[in-house]
């Protein structure tokens, strides 16, 4: 997978496009985690990222919690124009700018 890096706002830091099984421990981790429809761009003319953070509120685990949210988040997008599966980002901060590291070593520990 190409490493694609989109920056939002300079202040909050940038996204880091990952792997689902990444994104899943950022998820359980409590860390923001994009969830795009694969065909669409992040922070677009139509915003179709969701931005969603694990709480530790609900009655499911962070799996079953992230697994539902993926069958929300596609069954609310048309599937011919926006595509059939998700694109995941992770926050990177400033931090970590210019680095070559990989997206699982610029989560928050």
């Amino acid at each position: 997978m190409a490493q694609l890096d989109i920056i939002n706002d300079p202040k909050n830091g940038k996204w880091r496009r990952v792997r689902k099984d990444v994104a899943l421990v950022a998820y359980s981790r409590g860390e923001d985690v994009l969830f795009c429809p694969c065909k669409l761009y992040p922070f677009g003319p139509w915003q179709p990222g969701v931005v969603r953070r694990h709480e530790d509120k609900h009655d499911e685990t962070a799996i079953q919690r992230f697994t539902r949210l993926c069958g929300e988040i596609l069954q609310a997008y048309p599937e011919p124009e926006c595509g059939r599966y998700l694109h995941y980002y992770v926050r990177v901060h400033p931090a970590s700018f210019g680095l070559k590291t990989r997206p699982e070593e610029t989560l928050h520990l």
